[in-house]
């Protein structure tokens, strides 16, 4: 499986590593494909071993604009598809490959897993940072700086 992108599985115990190596699925999905809308209830988590997605907020009426939250590159996880419902929507970017491990094995993980649970508690930590700094320039480019 090809995992290596992802520090954390060469710390996974060994109990882990083999639920996560007997349930995740392989992917592949081409340009313009949406991973899920923004309200969708997700299976899985996907670990990219290739390509990229984008993950934005869009307006409810049709040409009001967007907004794109984050990029999500291989070694990298989605933090808004980890929430149920979802709060945002992924587009594939540049194809991608990679593995989905199943909401529940996730939810196993985060239970029984150190290892899982140190890296989803320092990559939301991380992610949260940049959606804070993306909030902060959009606060601040039209020039005000009251609330």
């Amino acid at each position: 499986m090809e995992l290596d992108h992802y520090q954390f599985f060469k710390l996974l115990e060994p109990e882990s590593l083999e639920k996560v190596r007997s349930e995740a699925k392989k992917v592949s999905l081409g340009v313009g494909t949406f991973l899920y809308y923004q309200g969708d209830i997700n299976q899985g988590i996907l670990f990219l071993t290739k390509g990229c997605v984008k993950v934005f907020l869009h307006a409810d009426e049709i040409g009001k604009g967007e907004i794109t939250l984050y990029y999500i590159t291989p070694g990298e996880q989605c933090l808004v598809n980890t929430l149920t419902p979802a709060t945002a929507t992924a587009i594939v970017a540049e194809s991608i490959e990679g593995w989905l491990v199943p909401t529940d094995t996730i939810r196993w993980l985060i239970n029984n897993s150190p290892a899982y649970r140190n890296f989803k508690i320092s990559f939301c930590a991380e992610r949260l940072t940049q959606i804070m700094h993306l909030v902060e320039e959009l606060r601040f480019k039209d020039g005000s700086t009251s609330p």
